[in-house]
C-alpha cells in the first residue's frame, strides 16, 4: 500500500512534500515505539507498521523521484552513484539491529530518519513547481 500511495501522492502534492510526509511518518512511528511502555500488542504493531510504512514510501520515492530530479541523460548514473554506497552501508544493518539494549538501534534509526527529513527539505520539485506556475 505504501508504494501505491507514494506514487499517487507524488502526482498530487509533489516529490518534496511526499518525502517529508514519509520521513515524518517513519520518525513518528519509531519515536512512539521508543517511548511506548505498555503491553498492548495492537499499539506496538501500529508503531512498527507506521514506521515501516514511511520507510517503504521513501524507498519507492528513491526510484520514482530520480527522474524528476536529474536530466534523462544522467538518471542511470546518478541512481548508481547513490545506490552503491547505500547498499554498501546496509551491510552493517544486522549488526546495528543486534545492539543491546534495543533502544540504541531505535535511536540510530530515528537520527538517520531525522537527517533524511532535513535533507529532503532542500530538494526542489521541478514538476510540482511547473504545475503551480501553470495554475497561476
Amino acid at each position: 500500500m505504501a508504494y501505491f500511495l507514494s506514487g499517487a501522492l507524488v502526482s498530487h502534492i509533489g516529490l518534496k512534500n511526499t518525502l517529508i510526509m514519509s520521513y515524518v511518518l517513519a520518525l513518528s512511528g519509531m519515536v512512539a515505539l521508543i517511548f511506548y511502555k505498555g503491553d498492548s500488542q495492537f499499539l506496538l504493531g501500529l508503531c512498527i507498521l507506521g514506521s515501516k510504512f514511511g520507510v517503504a514510501q521513501a524507498f519507492n520515492l528513491a526510484y520514482v523521484g530520480n527522474i524528476y530530479l536529474f536530466p534523462i541523460t544522467v538518471v542511470a548514473s546518478s541512481f548508481a552513484i547513490c545506490n552503491v554506497p547505500a547498499r554498501t552501508i546496509t551491510i552493517f544493518a544486522p549488526y546495528v539491529a543486534e545492539l543491546k539494549p534495543e533502544s540504541i538501534s531505535q535511536w540510530i534509526f530515528s537520527v538517520i530518519a531525522l537527517l533524511a527529513l532535513i535533507a529532503s527539505l532542500s530538494i526542489r520539485d521541478p514538476k510540482h513547481d511547473k504545475k503551480k506556475q501553470n495554475e497561476k
